[in-house]
Parts: C-alpha cells; structure tokens; sequence
C-alpha cells in the first residue's frame, strides 16, 4: 500500500499539451496517466485507483463539470480530488463549487504540484474526520461536523506591500465579488494586522522590487498560524523570477496584465480552498469529546484508539491508500520525583498531539507509551514524524521542582505501514516489536 505522491490522471483534448503536462508533473515525482478526451478518462478511472484529477480545459476538454461527477462515480469509494486548468475567462468553472481547485492556465508546475497535494491531502482529512465521527457515533456520542456549513463572514485580504495605481481598480473588483481587502503599504503594518486579524488571503506587491515580497512571504511560511494563508504575489508582465516566487512559498503569481477581475477571481478560488481547510480543522475539533480523550493532554484513549483503528484499517484497505503508525516510549530520569513525572509526561503527551496533522489519531497507550495512527502516510512520512517527535522531546527542558530544575526525556519511536494481509492487531503489534527491538538496542 506503499504511497509517496498521489496517483493522477490527466484528462485533456490536445495530445502534446496533455503529454507535456504529465511530463512536468511526473518529473515532481507523480505517477501520471494521460486520457485523450471524455471517453478515455472514463475507461481508464473505472480500471485505475487514481487520487488526483486534472482536467485540462484550457485545452479544449468540454463539459468539465459532467466528467468530474461521472469519474467520482466511478472512483468511489475512493474519494477523487478534482483539479481544472481554466482559462481566465471560464466564469462558470472559476465560480463552480464542484471542483477541488482550479488553477489558471498555463499552470507552473511547481504551481500545479502544490495544488495537488493540498487537494489530496484535504480529502484524506475529510475521509478520516467522517469516519471518526462514525466510529463515535458507534458509541452513542453524536458529532455534528459542519463540513458543508456556510459562511458568516465575508473573505479577508490583505493587500501588503507599497502602493500601485492599480490597487483601487483590484479593491473595486475584490469588493464586487463580497470580500473585504485591507491595504498595509509597509511591511511593519502587514505583520502589525496579521498578528491582530485573520485573513484568508495575502496579495503582495512585487512591481517595485521582489525582495522584500519574498520577504513577507518567507514569513508567513515559517509561521505556524500562517503557514497555510495563501500567498499571491503582484506582478508587472516583465517578471521573470516565476519559478524562485514558487520555490518561496507563493500560491500564485498574477500579472498585471490580467486585469483586476481576474486577480479576484484567483484570490476567491484560494479562498475557497482555504476555508475548505479551516472547516475540516474545525470538525476534528468538534470530534475530541471527553468520552474518548484524555482531559489533560486531548489524547485519545487507548479504548478508542484501538476501536479506530480497526475502523482506519479498513478504510485504508477498502480504498487502497496507506496507513501507518508510530509508536514510542518515554524515558523518564529516575531521580525525577512522581508528581514532577506525571505532570512531564501530561505536558509530553499534549506535544504529541500538537505535533502531528489533524487528521492523524494521537492516543496513550499506556504510562509511558504513546502511539499515532497516520491516515495516508506511507512509511517513510511516518519515521519523519517519529523523529520529529524524537528530536522536540530531546529539545524540551521539562520542570523538575521548585528549586528551577530541569530534565530531558528521551523518546524512542518506531514506524510501520500495514501491509496488505495486516490487521490493525497486527500492525499494532509489528510497531510495538520494532520499537521495543529498537528500544534494546539503542
């Protein structure tokens, strides 16, 4: 079940632009196959397990809206992320509400790569948010997850960087389309309103100079609270750095030439996408009832995690992605006195939880064992989380006592991915082995 980039089908009309597509997107890594017309992609989604689809109207492909339903049909139960190359004219498919994301053609690969991932990663979080509620369900405790509510509040944009001629003509078009733009034309009042306000999306001006754009960009990706805020950059038609504005961390790239309705129109597709993220968030929040969590760390029990994780077993089997799991085991110093044990080992398990994505079942197992179930995750994502859990925990100070003493706990974690015959006893008890193998020889 092994699984390192999702597997994507391209469906498009014109030969070489379709092969040139898969050609990009295999060389980030992806496993591609090429459908020429409505018909082939049909075929080749009924005998394939494919995660990702991209549908290249731009290039020709027709009744964009009719295939994705039909190709989700005959994808199910596996869920089918959408992905269309519009043009900037295609009003109907820019405001449609069926597809995953759209993205404005020609699309950057490093652009396209991005938007895939998201997309997979957010029907993997949306899969496994409903099945946790079922299995709470299962147990007589109701979850009303809220996926599909509306919302309240009208999008936020910030508009950072120096003022633009054309800035009133892209607030005008932003305003039209029901969202609010906030103007900060420094970089210090920028970061002044995203530390007081939520925002949905940030526009850059770059038409002055990129650095510092790449600069406030580079920000935002390294904090936390924004990491996931979509990052526009505004450019003049002569910018050549598109590939360095991706490899900073930029959503989009958008030329002043395009005009401000179609910079509102990206921006609102981002947004979309965003929110998206924020309410399947929210309902893994709305999950975590007291029935089957810790109190003090928000960990699951080990009761429901061994109940979910039968539930996430034959989920993953049943849609063939992968699922792996980390276990690990806490090394307290001996000298440390009970009261200072238990409350590392609380302040260790809440980290635990705070430190993998939402969609993954952080649970005690027992005192001084932890493990974590990864919906999605192959082997190798799985040991990267195992040592990012390793190497916090080695950089904790832990209090122990009132006399301002402190005591490191060393962690050791193990990782596997379920097999095809494994069971979610089985591969509970390969992880369990290997840590403790592990454990003996470290």
């Amino acid at each position: 079940m092994s699984s390192t980039l999702s597997r994507v089908l391209v469906a498009a009309e014109d030969f070489a632009a379709g092969k040139a597509l898969t050609a990009d997107l295999e060389e980030l890594g992806f496993a591609c196959d090429l459908a020429l017309g409505d018909g082939a992609a049909r075929a080749l989604a009924a005998d394939h397990a494919f995660d990702v689809l991209v549908l290249d109207i731009a290039g020709g492909l027709r009744r964009p809206a009719a295939l994705a339903r039909d190709l989700r049909a005959a994808c199910r139960p596996r869920m089918l992320a959408v992905v269309v190359l519009a043009r900037h004219g295609e009003e109907m498919v820019w405001s449609h509400g069926g597809f995953d994301a759209v993205v404005a053609a020609p699309a950057h690969p490093a652009q396209l790569a991005a938007r895939i991932r998201l997309v997979t990663r957010l029907a993997v979080m949306e899969d496994e948010a409903r099945l946790r509620a079922n299995t709470l369900a299962a147990r007589g405790v109701k979850v009303d997850l809220a996926l599909d509510r509306g919302y309240l509040r009208p999008p936020q944009v910030l508009y950072a960087g120096s003022p633009s001629p054309h800035y009133l003509g892209y607030e005008a078009a932003l305003t039209d389309a029901g969202a609010e733009l906030v103007a900060a034309f420094t970089t210090f009042t920028a970061f002044d309103y995203l530390h007081e306000r939520d925002f949905d999306a940030v526009i850059v001006n770059g038409m002055r100079g990129v650095e510092t754009a790449f600069s406030i960009c580079g920000a935002l990706r390294r904090n936390t609270r924004l990491y996931h805020v979509p990052a526009l950059l505004f450019v003049d038609e002569s910018f050549e750095k598109v590939d360095e504005a991706f490899a900073r961390g930029f959503s989009d790239v958008l030329s002043v030439a395009n005009g401000a309705k179609d910079l509102a129109r990206r921006t609102l597709n981002l947004v979309r996408e965003r929110r998206r993220r924020e309410a399947i968030k929210a309902a893994f929040a709305q999950i975590r009832d007291p029935a089957i969590a810790e109190t003090d760390t928000g960990l699951a029990t080990a009761t429901f995690f061994a109940k979910h994780l039968d539930a996430m077993a034959n989920r993953a089997r049943q849609v063939g992605r992968p699922l792996s799991l980390v276990v690990a085991r806490a090394s307290i110093p001996r000298a440390v006195e009970p009261d200072e044990r238990a409350a590392a080992m609380r302040q260790l398990g809440s980290m635990t939880r705070h430190l993998v994505r939402a969609e993954d079942l952080a649970a005690r197992l027992e005192g001084d064992v932890f493990a974590v179930a990864m919906p999605g995750a192959d082997a190798t994502a799985a040991k990267e989380a195992a040592a990012r859990l390793e190497g916090v925990a080695e950089c904790t100070a832990f209090d122990g006592g009132p006399f301002g003493d402190t005591f490191q706990i060393g962690l050791v974690s193990a990782a596997e991915e379920m097999r095809d015959d494994d069971t979610s006893l089985t591969l509970l008890r390969r992880a369990v082995a290997s840590f403790e193998k592990k454990t003996r020889t470290a």
